[in-house]
């Protein structure tokens, strides 16, 4: 499912991540700016502020819409998840009512997880690509189990590779984005 959350202008400091990811990023949806986001990385919650020029008008509603747009996120995706932190904070145990859901009395817990499964994602695709710049990888098909060729992935040299370790092994660098995060982020039971 493509998210209609997006992060933009991520700053990420790994070094400071602490309990939580230490970032400050504009929140997106639908492609447009919702809001500001930032967290100090020691393991408090989210917070969310206007971006330059934004009203308070606009940043109420967007933070709404934010959060109608993280419910439906997580009922597609994670349907315990969103029993968890939107139907039983809303009270909501008729099923029937589920659809009448008054948005702005939902906590922001379901946008700080739906933005950190964003911003998580993200950081492994920039690790993904930065990986592929500078190596060959490849996924084992048997297990699923992720190998390197310390060789600059030029045409020739995936060339070899693809000649000596297909079929048993997938070349990642020649996969698109989504199947190349997906093998990547693929966990195999032993």
């Amino acid at each position: 499912m493509e998210s209609r959350i997006t992060l933009r202008n991520i700053k990420h400091a790994a070094f400071a991540s602490h309990e939580t990811h230490c970032f400050e990023a504009t929140v997106c949806l639908d492609g447009d700016r919702a809001c500001k986001v930032e967290n100090d990385g020691q393991g408090g919650s989210d917070n969310y502020f206007k971006f330059q020029g934004q009203s308070d008008e606009s940043f109420d509603t967007m933070i709404i819409e934010l959060r109608k747009a993280c419910a439906e996120h997580l009922k597609e995706t994670d349907p315990e998840c969103y029993d968890q932190f939107v139907v039983k904070k809303v009270n909501l145990r008729d099923r029937a009512l589920r659809n009448e859901i008054n948005y702005s009395l939902l906590s922001d817990a379901c946008i700080e997880i739906v933005l950190c499964d964003v911003l998580n994602r993200s950081l492994i695709t920039k690790e993904i690509k930065r990986s592929m710049r500078a190596k060959i990888m490849m996924s084992e098909v048997a297990t699923g189990k992720i190998y390197e060729v310390k060789s600059k992935p030029d045409d020739e040299s995936i060339e070899y590779c693809k000649k000596k370790y297909e079929p048993d092994y997938l070349i990642l660098n020649t996969l698109p984005e989504e199947e190349q995060f997906y093998h990547w982020t693929k966990t195999t039971e032993a």
